[in-house]
């Protein structure tokens, strides 16, 4: 019977040979992954109060990439509940801007917020 040491030295050049394969099938400029949840013009155009709330606030944010997440706040907050806490969001972080404790990342601090439940 084998040791268990000699049998990973010996299976060693066939695991890294799987492992290379598989990387180098692996396609870097697939962007299936990243753009899931984008606002894709072709197949959906914002043509309701809630979709363009939405994308302006993705927009506000430069985060059109997660659209949907915008989108689902509105649907669960209603259409004029999202806005007047996107508004106290935007004043918030104009308030702390130049200040001690500035908001680095708004996108992040309005998601945070959210996902509190503090609106």
């Amino acid at each position: 019977m084998e040791s268990v040491k000699r049998i990973l030295k010996s299976n060693s050049h066939i695991n890294d040979i799987i492992v290379n394969n598989k990387i180098s099938s692996y396609d870097i400029n697939d962007n299936k992954a990243k753009n899931k949840y984008a606002l894709d013009r072709t197949k959906f155009t914002p043509n309701t109060p809630e979709s363009s709330l939405a994308e302006k606030i993705a927009a506000y944010f430069e985060d059109l990439s997660n659209f949907a997440f915008y989108f689902r706040v509105v649907k669960n907050l209603g259409e004029a509940r999202t806005y007047s806490f996107w508004q106290s969001v935007k004043e918030e972080i104009e308030g702390k801007m130049g200040g001690r404790y500035e908001i680095r990342c708004p996108k992040k601090y309005f998601a945070w917020r959210y996902k509190r439940k503090i609106y």
